[in-house]
């Protein structure tokens, strides 16, 4: 019936989502790296106050929600946390016949992402870090 035509444009939103919202984001915080670091070198010296130019004001406007909880080496922490998610939900669609491979690798991805957090301390410390690192550990 006409389910079975619309797969083919489920399937297309679907890669779109998932693929296309993560790299648009890294490709936008890429592009803007230098004005987004040294915004959040102010926001880590607590200097907000300073008045700043109009490329920097416009950069925070437009993306300052996806980088302001992090250091300003891990500005793109961001699409990190999207890949775990991604993960997750990808080893818990393609396993869920095979229940003790889907937990082991559902591990296995948590663990990768414990170890990259702890690597790279992404979070500015009074914000989001604890609760974060608290989140997946439950």
């Amino acid at each position: 019936g006409i389910h079975e035509r619309l797969v083919p444009f489920a399937i297309l939103m679907g890669v779109c989502f998932v693929v296309g919202v993560p790299v648009t984001i890294v490709y936008l915080l890429h592009k803007n790296r230098e004005v987004i670091q040294l915004d959040q070198g102010k926001r880590a010296a607590n200097r907000l106050a300073l008045p700043v130019d109009r490329t920097t004001a416009r950069v925070r406007v437009r993306f300052g929600k996806m980088y302001e909880d992090f250091k300003p080496r891990s500005y793109y922490w961001r699409a990190c946390v999207m890949a775990r998610k991604f993960g997750l939900i990808s080893v818990f669609l393609l396993f869920s016949h095979n229940a003790p491979f889907q937990a082991a690798t559902g591990l296995f991805v948590l663990f990768c992402a414990h170890v990259a957090h702890v690597e790279v301390h992404p979070y500015v410390p009074p914000l989001l870090g604890n609760r974060e690192a608290r989140g997946r550990a439950v």
